[in-house]
């Protein structure tokens, strides 16, 4: 009976994704045409890396992935969130996720940090938090 959990598990991924958020790609393309240079972090299996790099075409618009399936850790370990600061040089970041407790695990490692709808509007969060952040 597990041997065919996994199976379905497995052999189901693709099912388990709507496509992209709106909006996003044209988000993360205009910060990056603005010159910001953009990370994700994401608890993540390390076996469907090539699913998401294949179904998702603006991952590769970051500069860095954080990946919690190649970590041994995920959100909202404080691990993983000193591992990204440390991979950032401890610079300046802004952080958004879907999930209160991992919001506020990055704040407690020192990341500024909002949640937000999956479906929301990320784009007028991030304006209202980079406007703050480059005050």
């Amino acid at each position: 009976e597990l041997a065919q959990q996994i199976h379905h598990w497995d052999s189901g991924w693709p099912r388990m994704f709507k496509g992209a958020f709106p909006g996003v790609d044209a988000l993360l393309a205009g910060l990056q045409a603005d010159g910001y240079r953009l990370h994700a972090l994401s608890n993540y299996p390390a076996e469907k890396l090539d699913f998401l790099y294949d179904q998702f075409e603006f991952m590769q618009r970051f500069h860095s992935v954080v990946i919690s399936g190649l970590l041994t850790t995920a959100k909202p370990d404080a691990a993983i969130f000193d591992y990204l600061a440390r991979l950032l040089g401890h610079r300046p970041c802004i952080f958004f996720d879907d999930r209160e407790e991992n919001v506020e695990a990055a704040i407690s490692a020192g990341l500024e940090a909002h949640r937000c709808e999956p479906r929301g509007n990320i784009g007028a969060a991030l304006a209202k938090a980079m406007g703050r952040l480059n005050q």
